[in-house]
């Protein structure tokens, strides 16, 4: 019984508001109606019908089954309080209700496929909560919080839409509290971390190392990092910001107290165009300071010797022995491209700091940060304005010819304007998910000839194709995602991405910003080839906003938040909790260091 409950909370209620007849006919809605039975017949086809009246009109109701308890109600002369929708000018088989409603309304659970109500509503009569609290008495006391048994009926059998809320918020703090006791061994609930020092060193070598004086979100960021490192905890951040908020120098400042306290760095990235950029970045500010070797399939570091300081690499860092290296701080940079377990695995011992970096976190991490188990920090300065349309193309849709010239107008307006444009392709060479990249390279070599290359992650060149880009001797560059990060060319005004319903909005967020990046007009295109409703609503949202913070919150109301204490980075698992559940988990949050606390001593 405890598990039929607990499992299927309804997905909706719908409400019976108590009106006139009058009222009901224009609500189009579900009503209660108080009337008095004028005539009451039955037919020769089993029906009952009733005529009722009230002081605002007459009405026809039908009930196509009844039994003598409709016969003993419905009599001529009788109140009867009726709840169902009125449709044309009759109310077909309503719901009589034995007693008036509370309030003026009525709130009738909707559940999921395969659960009948009956089967709740016998769970509701027969369950005892002995044996299944999981709550400390310190906190129902505190809070108030009713049994089991009573949040049970407030969410199957609610009197108001205040008893569904609050019946919710009493199961969500339980299923916090179980959450979080899973996960409370690991984190901000670590006891202990490497301690790191330095902050006004490290903020003095950024700036005399990029000739660049830090943005006040930057000098912010650095300093919430470096109160994390400083605190004996080991740290646990996420660092979010837009593309070219200046996340990689915030990671650097991080990087040199590392280094200068004495410990190693690892610097994982997800593709090696990104590890090879972010290698020669890092070499060239840590020149005389640091020795950064860089670690890939294609390259592997140097293990004799002097043993590299900072090491940049892709997935090959997870493969690697650091046993005994003395590792103090990990970067994980686009932290969206990697699985909890290969972050974990390239902490050592609990003691080292972890730094995540990525302009839209997966939704498990976007619920870690709001729910204050996790700390981030945010990056909102630009050194340069984001100009950049996006607009959302139906490839069903009548008018889509009509838009499709106007991009190719575009694309070649802006090639002949000396600028570069992007073409994004959701599949090397398979045709199911629409026009494969190849296919697509051939079209637009075609158009614009040898000017045009070719990038997935199938070649070996890859990291050329990219320089010739940069470079400018490919001016119009076709790729699947492969392109998503590392890629900073000046003139990339435009990117068209086909088959769009295909990509996350992390991934669509990524590939627009490589467009635009030095402040000026750029345009970004997403062809979808239908116009499904959730598709529909799920892209719109690039449409409204281009911060990546508020993209990943919504991409994580929309798949779901997978599970804190868990691998699981999304996907719908909590029955009760959502993201605006805040402040549960800062409740929940302080009994455990409470709890913590009292056993420390």
């Amino acid at each position: 019984m405890f598990h039929l409950l607990w499992e299927n909370p309804p997905k909706r209620y719908s409400t019976f508001r108590l009106c006139s007849i009058e009222e009901a006919r224009q609500a189009g809605e579900p009503v209660i109606i108080r009337a008095v039975v004028v005539t009451a017949f039955t037919t020769s086809k089993g029906q009952l019908v009733l005529t009722v009246e009230d002081e605002t009109g007459t009405l026809k109701v039908v009930f196509y089954r009844y039994s003598n308890y409709h016969l003993s109600v419905c009599r001529e002369g009788h109140v009867v309080y009726l709840a169902g929708r009125i449709r044309g000018s009759q109310m077909d088989h309503p719901e009589i209700l034995k007693e008036p409603p509370a309030a003026g309304l009525i709130l009738k659970p909707v559940y999921g496929k395969g659960v009948r109500k009956a089967a709740i509503t016998r769970a509701l009569k027969r369950f005892r909560p002995d044996g299944y609290e999981v709550l400390p008495e310190e906190i129902r006391k505190d809070w108030g919080i009713p049994d089991l048994g009573e949040c049970f009926r407030m969410v199957h059998r609610p009197a108001s839409p205040e008893e569904v809320e609050w019946g919710r918020w009493c199961l969500a703090l339980r299923e916090a509290y179980t959450e979080m006791l899973k996960y409370s061994g690991r984190g901000e609930f670590s006891s202990s971390g490497y301690v790191i020092n330095g902050i006004d060193e490290a903020v003095e070598f950024v700036r005399t190392r990029t000739g660049f004086e830090p943005t006040p979100s930057q000098t912010k960021a650095i300093r919430e990092i470096f109160s994390d490192l400083e605190s004996g905890r080991a740290m646990r951040r996420v660092l979010a910001g837009d593309v070219g908020t200046g996340k990689t120098l915030v990671a650097a400042a991080a990087i040199y107290g590392a280094v200068r306290s004495g410990y190693r760095v690892l610097y994982i990235c997800p593709t090696e165009v990104l590890a090879v950029q972010t290698y020669y970045t890092l070499a060239r500010m840590f020149a005389g300071k640091a020795f950064v070797d860089l670690d890939t399939s294609a390259r592997k570091m140097r293990r004799s010797g002097d043993l590299p300081d900072v090491v940049v690499g892709t997935h090959a860092l997870l493969y690697e022995n650091f046993d005994g290296w003395n590792v103090g701080l990990v970067v994980v940079d686009e932290q969206h491209r990697f699985g909890v377990r290969q972050k974990e695995q390239l902490i050592y011992d609990r003691n080292c700091n972890l730094l995540e970096i990525s302009a839209t976190p997966v939704p498990r991490t976007v619920s870690l940060m709001l729910e204050g188990l996790i700390s981030f920090s945010h990056l909102e300065d630009r050194p340069y304005p984001r100009r950049v349309e996006t607009e959302l193309i139906f490839a069903a849709d009548g008018d889509f010819e009509q838009k499709r010239k106007k991009i190719l107008a575009l694309v070649e307006g802006e090639f002949k304007a000396g600028n570069q444009v992007l073409i994004i392709y959701p599949s090397v060479s398979s045709r199911k998910c629409g026009i494969p990249v190849v296919a697509g390279y051939e079209y637009w070599q075609r158009r614009f000839g040898s000017t045009v290359g070719m990038l997935h992650g199938r070649m070996k060149d890859k990291a050329e194709v990219i320089q010739r880009f940069r470079r400018g001797d490919i001016r119009i560059l076709v790729s699947t995602t492969a392109a998503e990060v590392g890629i900073d060319i000046d003139n990339l005004t435009v990117c068209v991405v086909s088959g769009a319903e295909r990509f996350g909005l992390t991934q669509l967020h990524q590939i627009r910003g490589r467009v635009g990046r030095r402040g000026q007009r750029g345009y970004f295109f997403m062809i979808a080839r239908s116009r499904g409703a959730a598709s529909a609503a799920r892209l719109a949202v690039l449409c409204r906003t281009d911060d990546g913070l508020k993209i990943a919150e919504q991409d994580a109301r929309m798949r779901g938040t997978g599970k804190i204490s868990d691998v699981f980075q999304a996907g719908h698992y909590f029955r009760y909790l959502s993201l605006d559940d805040i402040e549960i988990f800062n409740i929940i949050r302080r009994y455990i260091k409470n709890i913590n606390s009292r056993e420390e001593k």
